[in-house]
């Protein structure tokens, strides 16, 4: 059941007269302190307008005193009765003049330009309807520099509401069993690692090639299709401009190519793997067969050859649990960008729960269940392949980078969402995800012969998480009682 949400609000205004008298709703005076232009900035809410459009006049004036409202009112009041002139985005506004604004219902926000006199240091507006009904995530006027330029006096005067909050319903176990679930899905490489999925793809080499195209696919379109759109739609909550959310988006991306570029380069020295030279020029010795040691593998060549000798040898196993010496660095970087991935899905899931409701928790789990079966899938198989690791230590370590998703619904349950902070997050995810799908895997510079099937799995891959993002929206959290107030625009007739 969604959580009901009650309100009692009693509005005390300060002008009578503002309760309809006027063909305005709204008439504000501003102190002009900062540079021209200005800019009047509309924006939609939840997807929709206010309104199609909205009568609009400005005027200069001698002070932003109330007083400034009051002598002005005669001239609206003729110029609200005159048939206004029908502007679009990005249209310059004089003084003196009553503009229909067109609202631009195929974008997100609408912008005018008003450029007053230098002299001009004070003006009035009077509005067909409240600023406050097309302002999101900007402020509806902005100067020059990008700063937000405040009313001094406004008609009719601020509200001052009274309101009752009612405690939500608290979901915070719930959002810790959706988690559980979450984490058990990583486990999920298990079952597609048997001796019938191996023989399925030809065995360990194909096997190795075919993982790889897999967790390719999965990987990139995890990152473009998923993590990269919602991180610059929560960079973007922040109010940031456009340059600030693409700066922390860019920095963010690269922070997570350096990392795994460093962990590549100290690959050798973090995990010291030993190779096995792939040919090697035999030495005859009569009667016995010769034993080139290299890298403390043993290739046997046969007595009395002068021919090449060639090691296809199966990858390196772990002599026990605990050997790490047949890793690759790739393990670090799959662990560590898997347990980031699964830090923001638990931010998700928290949020989702705690922000919106029960059933729009549950939405959300569902769809992170759905594509993390193919990632976790695609990491477990690479973890167990490239990453030289062997079946336990793949299962153990898919489970703890997994627990990246609980400890995401801790800090989301103990903190407010932060949307900049969860963009950053995603985008350094995500950049991992990149690295590890263009620079590591490479499965397309493998085995030719099998090219058209590794690709078949590449896409296979893609489609594991291509399908989730038909359905896949942001969440928006509902508004808290505590910061509800009368919907200005609520009885009139427009």
């Amino acid at each position: 059941m969604f959580r009901s949400l009650l309100v009692l609000t009693a509005s005390l205004l300060a002008d009578v007269e503002a309760s309809g008298s006027h063909p305005w709703e709204y008439a504000a005076t501003f102190k002009l302190t900062a540079h021209a232009p200005f800019s009047w900035i509309w924006q939609r809410k939840l997807g929709k307008w206010a309104d199609a459009d909205m009568k609009f006049a400005w005027y200069p004036a001698a002070t932003d005193a109330a007083a400034a409202i009051e002598s002005q009112e005669d001239a609206a009041k003729t110029l609200f009765a005159t048939t206004p002139t029908t502007v679009i985005q990005g249209a310059a506004l004089s003084p003196g003049v009553l503009y229909k604004m067109t609202m631009d219902q195929g974008a997100a926000l609408t912008m005018f330009k008003m450029t007053p006199a230098t002299a001009t240091k004070h003006i009035t507006t009077f509005m067909q309807h409240s600023p406050s009904e097309f302002e999101n995530k900007l402020h509806w006027l902005q100067d020059a520099d990008g700063g937000d330029l405040e009313p001094t006096a406004t008609e009719p005067a601020k509200k001052v509401a009274v309101v009752v909050p009612v405690v939500p319903e608290d979901h915070t176990s719930t959002s810790y069993l959706a988690c559980v679930l979450v984490l058990f899905v990583s486990l999920a490489g298990i079952a597609f690692s048997g001796k019938g999925f191996l023989t399925f793809v030809g065995g360990t080499d194909r096997f190795r090639v075919a993982s790889s195209a897999f967790a390719s696919g999965a990987l990139l379109f995890a990152a473009f299709g998923l993590m990269f759109p919602e991180a610059v739609h929560k960079l973007g909550a922040g109010g940031f401009k456009e340059s600030t959310v693409n700066a922390y988006f860019a920095t963010s991306f690269i922070v997570g190519i350096l990392l795994c570029i460093s962990l590549d380069n100290m690959g050798d020295k973090l995990f010291a793997k030993k190779k096995i030279t792939a040919e090697k020029p035999a030495v005859p010795v009569d009667g016995i067969a010769a034993a080139i040691e290299e890298g403390g593998a043993v290739a046997t060549i046969p007595a009395k050859t002068n021919a090449v000798a060639k090691t296809d040898a199966a990858p390196a196993v772990p002599k026990s649990f605990t050997d790490t010496s047949t890793w690759s660095c790739i393990v670090v970087q799959i662990i560590v960008g898997d347990f980031f991935h699964n830090f923001v899905d638990g931010i998700v899931i928290g949020t989702a729960f705690k922000s919106c409701s029960s059933s729009a928790g549950w939405t959300v789990s569902a769809g992170v269940v759905y594509h993390e079966l193919s990632q976790e899938i695609a990491d477990f198989l690479v973890l167990i392949s490239t990453g030289g690791m062997s079946f336990k230590q793949a299962v153990v370590a898919n489970f703890l980078s997994g627990t990246g998703v609980m400890f995401g619904c801790i800090v989301i349950n103990a903190t407010k969402p932060n949307s900049p902070w969860l963009g950053a997050l995603l985008t350094f995810g995500g950049a991992i995800y990149v690295f590890i799908g263009l620079a590591q895997l490479q499965w397309w510079t493998e085995r030719a012969d099998d090219f058209t099937r590794n690709l078949m799995f590449f896409i296979v891959g893609c489609l594991g998480i291509g399908l989730v993002l038909l359905s896949h929206e942001h969440c928006t959290p509902l508004v808290a009682a505590t910061t509800a107030v009368v919907d200005a625009h609520a009885g009139h007739n427009h």
